[in-house]
């Protein structure tokens, strides 16, 4: 059951109410008409005039008021002393044409609070905004961390001011985020058909790794990037026949020339031990020659036999 509002109703003599109040009627006409919608309330203060310019102006008028009454005296004693005829009063300059717009003029003084009061509120509602699409954000960064969607956590956490272990989620996501790229650089590589930028690629990540690893371990996400960083070296072994160590040699080869070679004769199919030899050329000591006598079958030979007896 729903709770109402209670009113109370009193019942009171209107004669007895007019003797306690007798101006009642009147006060309520006079606020009926003297209501104005807020809007025109808000206009009538913005043009309203300030006090001391009003006084300057009933000042000024009372002051011209005065110099006009001496004047007046003094033609009056001078017509007094006989002079024939009277004098025309001096010909009144017709009032000027307002030609403006008509209508009120907004004081400056009085817009200028509002103005303030609108750049406050301004200002205000931006903080409230960012703060609360950082909120967000964060929140967002989180829920992807512990799911393991590290690409959203470094997304939603790049570039803002970060909490201790929001610090950690952060770098413990970079440190993933790196090795998996370079992961995914090979692939596309092997997928283009370039062997050798592929092969090229491995070879770089192993010799930026130390240098990965130390820094994932700051934010322990060591065992993530050693995990991935055994699937390359893997790669590396099956694929192309090199050990970790043979990869780190032909990285610190400072010959650039020298390093394509060696790449290129490596992912065209030789050893690292043997990536310098020569081409065999093609000889017919080592090339197989068809000069038209192929070796017999069995059955063939069995028949040649059995022809040799017969003829004896």
């Amino acid at each position: 059951m729903t709770a109402g509002r209670r009113i109370l109703f009193l019942e009171v003599d209107s004669a007895e109410a007019d003797a306690f109040i007798p101006e009642r009627n009147k006060s309520a006409g006079q606020e009926e008409k003297g209501k104005k919608p807020l809007l025109s309330k808000l206009m009538d203060f913005l043009s309203e005039e300030d006090p001391e310019e009003e006084n300057e102006d009933i000042k000024l008028s009372q002051e011209n008021e005065g110099i006009l009454k001496d004047l007046d005296k003094e033609k009056g004693g001078k017509g007094s002393g006989g002079k024939k005829g009277k004098e025309k009063p001096p010909k009144e300059k017709p009032p000027k044409e307002n030609t403006g717009t008509p209508g009120k003029k907004i004081s400056f003084k009085r817009v200028l609070p509002i103005l303030l009061i609108g750049v406050s509120l301004g200002v205000l509602l931006f903080v409230f905004v960012n703060a609360a699409a950082e909120y967000t954000d964060k929140k967002t960064a989180r829920t992807a961390y512990y799911e393991g969607d590290y690409r959203t956590c470094y997304t939603n956490l790049f570039g803002k001011d970060l909490t201790e272990s929001e610090s950690i989620m952060f770098g413990k996501s970079e440190s993933i985020l790196y090795i998996r790229l370079w992961m995914r650089e090979y692939e596309m590589f092997v997928e283009e058909g370039s062997e050798v930028k592929a092969l090229d690629s491995l070879i770089q990540t192993v010799n930026s790794y130390p240098e990965l690893y130390e820094y994932a371990e700051r934010f322990n996400a060591g065992p993530d990037v050693a995990a991935d960083y055994a699937t390359i070296l893997n790669i590396l072994e099956s694929k192309y026949g090199l050990t970790e160590s043979q990869v780190r040699e032909i990285a610190a080869e400072r010959s650039d020339v020298q390093y394509t070679r060696i790449v290129t004769a490596i992912a065209g199919g030789k050893t690292y031990d043997n990536w310098d030899a020569p081409e065999k050329p093609v000889t017919p000591e080592n090339t197989d020659v068809d000069d038209g006598m192929s070796d017999p079958l069995p059955e063939e030979e069995e028949l040649g036999q059995d022809t040799f007896i017969d003829n004896q």
